[in-house]
């Protein structure tokens, strides 16, 4: 009853905080006209795979505003292989 919502991810998969009980999870922020955020995706995507195992998890929050027409290019460009959700709905 008191659970916080859920949130669409670029996928429009419901993605909820409580999924990540028991797990590290690394929250990063960026947006997509950052450029040493461009620079930090491969890094974010090669931790994630190397440490999901042991129990963590990586997920992404877009400080942009224009929403999934701005962040969805970025996300394919960048070849991003975690979850993100938008700050900024559209």
């Amino acid at each position: 009853p008191n659970a916080a919502p859920a949130l669409a991810d670029q996928n429009n998969a419901p993605l909820r905080f409580a999924n990540f009980s028991g797990r590290v999870l690394l929250v990063n922020y960026f947006a997509t006209w950052c450029e040493p955020c461009r620079a930090e995706v491969q890094w974010l995507n090669g931790f994630r795979e190397k440490y999901e195992p042991e129990g963590l998890s990586v997920i992404a929050v877009s400080l942009d505003e224009g929403g999934w027409p701005t962040v969805r290019p970025f996300l394919v460009q960048n070849a991003v292989g975690y979850p993100v959700l938008l700050q900024h709905p559209s």
